[in-house]
């Protein structure tokens, strides 16, 4: 499992005017979106291995999707049902998926989710000022 920290200062928290749910929808699009983007693409199947859910683990079979747009939409609409307090899980079903993000003896590393999740600040920061101007 990883976890994404990032902290928000007392002003950018203000700003939101109470919108956290919004917030918090918001950080997880993107860094959703960007996870997707970032997973190599041989065949399309890595990428369309993306699935999302809430307070459990993930659970999906993979599909064929080099776009990335199908896995994105469908780790989107988990957060429909999102709540303040809840766990948001992604993972990727396609059994080689952590081959490809930490390497093995006869591969480099990609680090294609890692790299994303070293950015959750910048993700949170965009975020914090699109919900606060809305």
């Amino acid at each position: 499992m990883i976890k994404v920290d990032f902290k928000l200062d007392d002003a950018q928290f203000e700003k939101l005017n109470g919108k956290v749910k919004e917030f918090a929808v918001e950080v997880i699009q993107d860094i959703n979106e960007a996870v997707v983007q970032a997973t190599p693409v041989k065949t399309g199947f890595l990428r369309g291995s993306w699935w999302a859910a809430l307070n459990a683990e993930a659970d999906g079979q993979g599909s064929q999707d080099p776009s990335g747009g199908t896995a994105i939409a469908r780790m989107n609409l988990t957060l429909a049902d999102l709540k303040i307090g809840d766990v948001y899980n992604a993972q990727n079903g396609a059994n080689y998926a952590v081959f490809i993000e930490f390497g093995t003896s006869k591969i480099r590393p990609r680090a294609f989710v890692r790299g994303v999740l070293d950015r959750a600040q910048e993700f949170a920061d965009a975020a914090a000022v699109r919900v606060s101007q809305s």
